[in-house]
C-alpha cells in the first residue's frame, strides 16, 4: 500500500509557489499566509521568522523553529556524534505556552519556557530525526526558580505518542542546574515525551530553562541480535559453511549421505 502524501487545498509555497501543496505545510508564526513546502522549508535561509508545521489539515500546529537550520543534506552520516539540534530533532511541541517554546532551544537565550496548566500534566514532544538515537538528552533548571523546578520527570519513547513506553524516571535535586534524561540509547524511538510529574513544593506549574541534546545515526545492523553464535559451526563435519546441504552419492552402492545443518542439527544425520 502506498502513503499518499497531505494535500493542503488553497494553500500555496511562498517559496516554490507549489499549488497545492503537497505534503507537510509549514506555516509562519507571524507573517500572515506565508507557507513553506517541506523542501523549502529545509532549504531556504531567507526568512526570519518561526514556523509551526501542520502534517495534514485539520491536524494540530505543531512548532518547527526556523527554517533554512534542517537542511537533511547537511547531516552528516559519517559523523559519530552529532550534537547539532535541527540534525538530531525534527519537531517538537510543548503542552502550553508554545509562544515561548523556542527558548528551549536557544543557547543564548536567559528566557525559559514557562507551563501554564494543571499540576502534573506538562510536557514537552520531540519528533526525532530518521535513524538518530540520542546519545544525551540534558535539561537545564535554575534552583531559584522554586516551586517552579522540575523535581519528578518521566521520559518515554516510542513508534508514536499514543504508544510509548517509559524509559526513565529522574528525580531531580534542589542543587541541579543540568539534569541528564536519557543517554546512550541503543535503539531509535522516533518519538520521546518528556513529561514533568512532579515540581517542588507541590508546585502546579514548571520552568524549563533549555534541552540539550545529541546523537548518532542508527547502524544498518543495530537492530540484529547482539548475539549470532548460533551461525558457528559445531559440527567437525561442517567447518567451511553457514547452510550445507550435501549427497554424497556412491557409484558402488546406492547408499547416500544428507548432512542438513540449522538450528538444532548437533550430530544429526
Amino acid at each position: 500500500m502506498e502513503v499518499v502524501p497531505s494535500c493542503h487545498l488553497n494553500i500555496s509555497c511562498s517559496g516554490c509557489h507549489m499549488f497545492p501543496l503537497i505534503g507537510p505545510r509549514f506555516r509562519c508564526k507571524a507573517c500572515d499566509n506565508f507557507n513553506y513546502c517541506e523542501n523549502c522549508f529545509y532549504t531556504q535561509k531567507n526568512h526570519r521568522h518561526s514556523f509551526s508545521r501542520i502534517f495534514e489539515p485539520g491536524s494540530a500546529a505543531v512548532f518547527a523553529g526556523k527554517p533554512g537550520r534542517f537542511n537533511r543534506q547537511d547531516m552528516a552520516p559519517e559523523a559519530d556524534n552529532i550534537e547539532d539540534w535541527s540534525q538530531c530533532i525534527k519537531s517538537f511541541s510543548v503542552s502550553s505556552r508554545e509562544s515561548c517554546a523556542h527558548h528551549l532551544i536557544d543557547p543564548f537565550s536567559d528566557m525559559y519556557w514557562q507551563s501554564a496548566g494543571s499540576q502534573g500534566k506538562h510536557w514537552i514532544r520531540l519528533e526525532m530525526q530518521p535513524d538518530i538515537m540520542i546519545q544525551s538528552l540534558r535539561m537545564k533548571v535554575d534552583p531559584c526558580d522554586s516551586s517552579y523546578m522540575p523535581s519528578l520527570v518521566v521520559v518515554s519513547g516510542g513508534n508514536s505518542y499514543t504508544a510509548l513506553q517509559e524509559l526513565a524516571t529522574v528525580h531531580v535535586r534542589t542543587t541541579n542546574t543540568i539534569v541528564t534524561l536519557l543517554s546512550d540509547l541503543k535503539k531509535f524511538y522516533p518519538y520521546i515525551e518528556i513529561a514533568i510529574k512532579q515540581c517542588r513544593n507541590g508546585g502546579i506549574d514548571c520552568k524549563i530553562h533549555g534541552l540539550y541534546i545529541s546523537g548518532r545515526r542508527r547502524s544498518p545492523f543495530s537492530d540484529l541480535p547482539s548475539s549470532v553464535s548460533f551461525l558457528a559451526s559445531d559440527c567437525p563435519d561442517i567447518q567451511s559453511y553457514n547452510y550445507v546441504s550435501e549427497v554424497e552419492n556412491s557409484v558402488a552402492t546406492t547408499h547416500s549421505k544428507v548432512l542438513v545443518w540449522g538450528l538444532n542439527d548437533k550430530d544429526q544425520r
